[in-house]
Formats: structure tokens, sequence, C-alpha cells
């Protein structure tokens, strides 16, 4: 990111998302590839079937994420408050992962998804 924009990387690709771990009320998400506004609505598919099909307890590992942008936040911030809201939680693995790590740092979020 530089001078306040933040643009993809060459040769981006589209986020994938995979379910790698799923129980009645858990599931664990991985998503690899651009978390951007392309790709954002594929994530908020599957976050939306596996509350709807009764899970209240998410993880969410974005160490595969090369690139993220404000769309990606504001998944992670509407599924949380979704799920708190039916006394669930959302966590989010992100530790070495630059783009995400630069997008919560820069919003003051860093921390809030752990």
């Amino acid at each position: 990111m530089s001078g306040g924009h933040a643009s993809p990387p060459p040769g981006s690709r589209r986020a994938r998302v995979a379910i790698t771990r799923r129980t009645a009320d858990e599931a664990e998400v991985a998503v690899h590839g651009d978390f951007d506004v392309a790709g954002s609505p594929d994530v908020v598919t599957c976050l939306d079937e596996l509350v709807e099909a009764g899970c209240t307890r998410l993880l969410l590992d974005l160490r595969g994420v090369t690139f993220a942008d404000a769309s990606a936040l504001g998944v992670l911030l509407r599924t949380r408050r979704r799920l708190q809201a039916d006394g669930g939680e959302l966590r989010v693995v992100y530790r070495g992962n630059p783009y995400v790590e630069r997008l919560l740092e820069v919003t003051g979020l860093r921390g809030l998804l752990d």
C-alpha cells in the first residue's frame, strides 16, 4: 500500500473459499487469493450459508489471501455482528499475512477478530 491507494499485486487471483472443517455448530473456512470487491461475494455466500445452517462459531483462515481491501473488512465485521447477535463468535487467523495485517492495522481493528 502506498500513497493511501492499494491495488492488487500483479497476477492477482479471485478469492477461493473452502470449508476445511465442519461440525453442527462450528466451521473452519480458508480463503485464498484476492479478498476484494470481486471476491467478497463468494466469501459472503459461504459464511451466510454456514450461519443459516446453524454454525455459531466460525474460524476464518486468511493466511492464503494475496490481497485484501475494504470490502473484506466489511465482510468480517458484518459476519462478526451477525454471529455475536446470536451468542456466537468469529475468529480470524491472519498473522503473517501482510495484506490482512495492514488492513486491520490502518483501520484500528487489529486484535478485534483474533
